[in-house]
């Protein structure tokens, strides 16, 4: 099983030649935890580490110049100590982690607490089965050890929640999947906010296919969702997973085009998939099966089921240009985190096919 994320994409010229120097640091395709970090880097902290590696890998080659000064003056550095000491590390084990550029905010944010709360979680979920997420929150805030400034309530409510989701993962992947899609904080150039598109396994919480695109065009968003799910299926995190044989339904929220979802019952069994698709246009219907799979944020990208509507409108933005590499490169790594948190609790098998009808449908949805 590889533990490296496809970061390939269109972008900017500017976008694709830093990669391709990336890669030509660190490795094609490039290691996951490295295609995390670059990922979080501003455009600056981007250029500075490029400048460093350059500067180290010449150096550590015996490429001119060999005048430490001059090579520690060409990485960015001021001091020769810390120049050396860099070296080295670069060296030992080339990663963006030695290069003093990295931002300082994690990836997501990890509380304290966080062993103590999930052990105590799984116990009261034992101890009191049936018993509402409110109360279980409630008892888990009288968790001992917890200091001078415990957790707020959402904190302890979150641990319940992901504690009952990961309980809810056992089963095999391909009975219900549910494709949706609500605003996000994630944001074009201008300021408006994507809406997010997710195909998701509703029993185990998979996210099997996901874009950014327009709520007002969800033709399109699901449609490049559907494309991810098609380079997903054979690679890592979703290879090897253990699949049902037959999907017993498809749902599918309805974007702010309702209009050109009117034939999609007749179009599917057109395509030659089976199983019934049921697409939702009431109100409420963004977020309904991404809220229960991430609960209110993919890693770091929040979720704003209740602004969906207005992306359509004009009231939240909502412009047409399409996502830059660095954007689609963001959610491909949430995703497979995501999935990859997921995966241990499945039946694992060498060989097994996605539900023929799920693969049909993605077919079908996919741009040619």
């Amino acid at each position: 099983m590889s533990d490296q994320i496809d970061t390939s994409g269109a972008g900017a010229p500017s976008s694709k030649a830093a990669m391709r120097r990336l890669r030509g640091f660190l490795g094609d395709p490039l290691p996951a935890e490295e295609a995390v970090l670059w990922a979080e880097l501003s455009e600056r902290q981007r250029a500075k580490a490029l400048q460093r590696m350059a500067a180290l890998t010449r150096w550590n080659t015996g490429k001119a110049p060999q005048d430490a000064v001059l090579a520690a003056a060409n990485a960015g550095l001021k001091h020769t100590a810390r120049f050396y000491e860099m070296a080295k590390a670069w060296d030992d084990a080339p990663s963006l982690k030695v290069l003093g550029v990295l931002a300082t905010a994690p990836r997501t944010r990890k509380n304290k607490h966080e062993d103590l709360l999930s052990e105590r979680a799984r116990e009261l979920i034992d101890a009191h089965p049936g018993e509402s997420v409110r109360q279980l929150a409630l008892k888990l805030a009288e968790t001992p050890g917890l200091g001078d400034k415990p957790p707020t309530y959402n904190t302890f409510r979150r641990f319940v929640d992901d504690e009952i989701r990961r309980r809810s993962r056992k089963a095999r992947p391909g009975k219900y999947v549910g494709f949706d899609c609500c605003a996000c904080s994630m944001q074009r150039m201008d300021g408006s906010e994507y809406a997010l598109f997710a195909i998701v396994d509703q029993e185990s919480h998979l996210i099997l296919g996901a874009a950014l695109g327009d709520a007002a065009d969800s033709r399109r968003g699901y449609a490049d969702a559907a494309a991810d799910g098609l380079r997903r299926m054979g690679r890592s995190p979703l290879a090897g997973v253990a699949w049902l044989d037959r999907v017993e339904g498809f749902q599918l929220v309805v974007g702010v085009d309702g209009e050109r979802w009117n034939d999609i019952r007749s179009e599917i069994v057109a395509a030659g998939v089976r199983a019934p698709i049921e697409p939702s246009t009431r109100r409420q219907r963004f977020g309904r099966y991404l809220k229960p799979a991430v609960g209110s944020r993919l890693g770091r990208i929040a979720l704003s089921p209740n602004r969906t509507q207005g992306l359509g409108t004009g009231e939240g933005g909502g412009g047409p240009s399409s996502p830059t590499a660095d954007d689609v490169m963001r959610l491909a790594i949430e995703v497979d985190a995501h999935n990859a948190s997921i995966v241990g609790d499945l039946e694992r098998v060498d060989r097994s096919e996605p539900p023929a009808d799920l693969m049909a449908l993605l077919q079908h949805l996919a741009p040619d």
